[in-house]
Order: C-alpha cells, then sequence, then structure tokens
C-alpha cells in the first residue's frame, strides 16, 4: 500500500499517458478510414495493390510515376492505389533474418523502377520473390 501511495503521481502519469495514446490512436484510425472512403468513391475507377510481406520483410515504394503513393488499409493487409494505365514503380526491398554471429541479418535490395500496366476495378498483388530475386506483380482472384 505504502507503494502505491509513494508512487501515485507517477502511476497516474503513466496512465494519463497511456489512455491519451489509446484515444490518439482511434482518432488516428477513423480519420484514416475516412480519407480512404472518400477516395473510393471519388476514384471509382482505380485499382488495388496490395503488398505482400510478413513481418521480416520491408516494402519501400519512394514514387509512382514520380509522384508519392496513395496508401490504403484493409484489415492488416496494406496496398496503394493505381489508374488505369502503365506506371513505374519506384521501390526496394529488405529481408531481416536471424544469424548466427549478430542477432539478426539484413539483406536490402536497392531502389528500382519496375513497369507494371493494370486495369481499372481490379486487385493486383506485389511481392518479392527472394530465390529470384525479382519483384512479382500479378492480379488477384477476384471473388
Amino acid at each position: 500500500m505504502d507503494f502505491i501511495q509513494e508512487n501515485l503521481q507517477w502511476i497516474l502519469l503513466v496512465g494519463g499517458f497511456f489512455i491519451v495514446y489509446i484515444i490518439a490512436m482511434f482518432v488516428y484510425t477513423r480519420q484514416r478510414r475516412r480519407k480512404q472512403e472518400q477516395f473510393e468513391v471519388e476514384n471509382p475507377e482505380t485499382a488495388r495493390v496490395f503488398i505482400k510481406a510478413n513481418a521480416s520483410e520491408s516494402f519501400v515504394i519512394s514514387a509512382i510515376d514520380e509522384e508519392p503513393p496513395i496508401y490504403f488499409y484493409k484489415g492488416t493487409k496494406r496496398g496503394f492505389y493505381l489508374n488505369s494505365g502503365a506506371h513505374v514503380l519506384t521501390l526496394s526491398y529488405s529481408h531481416t533474418r536471424p544469424g548466427v554471429v549478430h542477432r539478426s541479418v539484413t539483406q536490402s535490395f536497392a531502389e528500382s523502377k519496375v513497369e507494371i500496366k493494370v486495369e481499372s476495378r481490379k486487385d493486383y498483388e506485389l511481392s518479392f520473390n527472394r530465390k529470384e530475386s525479382r519483384y512479382v506483380f500479378k492480379a488477384m482472384i477476384q471473388d
């Protein structure tokens, strides 16, 4: 009981920060979802490209046709929007694995440009094949 009374100020401070963080994340998530819904209503002809990566992989999409990408989130999946037609993606990839001598080893692939072509209202998947060291872009099967 003495511990709580002596440290009540710190407990309230940490608890307050935690509550403010939860509220901020809730507000941020709602705003992001509203922006995404608004974009989809204003641009119904766009294609969606889902990024297929697990927790040890990292995709960085620097630019799409020299413009910053417009991201979306659907559940735990992340992706970006594209208008129909041909596009040039500027992206890089890295993969982290457990190491023997060091705690982890990260292998990075330099930024490169990938040309793709998309059709409106279709979903696509962008991934990286580590065995062949190349990007894989394919259409997803519509449900």
